[in-house]
């Protein structure tokens, strides 16, 4: 059944459940699992075209991320 047969409350509530388990989560392999679904919704549900430029830019302001959190934590 696709998740566009259901009421629009229970997608909200779904994905809110995922993004609150991925969030306090502190596992590198929960974040990658996670990482791999919303790729793979992506890629279900929007053209290849689409997918592509999302990942690009994704990878772009992970990149750009990386770089700037020493300026801001020196902790990291």
């Amino acid at each position: 059944m696709r998740l566009s047969a259901f009421h629009p409350l229970t997608a909200l509530v779904y994905f809110a459940a995922v993004l609150a388990g991925t969030m306090f989560c502190f596992s590198p392999a929960v974040g990658i699992c996670s990482a791999v679904g919303a790729f793979l919704f992506c890629a279900i549900t929007q053209s290849c075209r689409q997918t592509a430029s999302d990942l690009a830019f994704y990878i772009f302001l992970t990149a750009v991320l990386t770089v700037t959190n020493p300026l801001f934590s020196h902790k990291a």
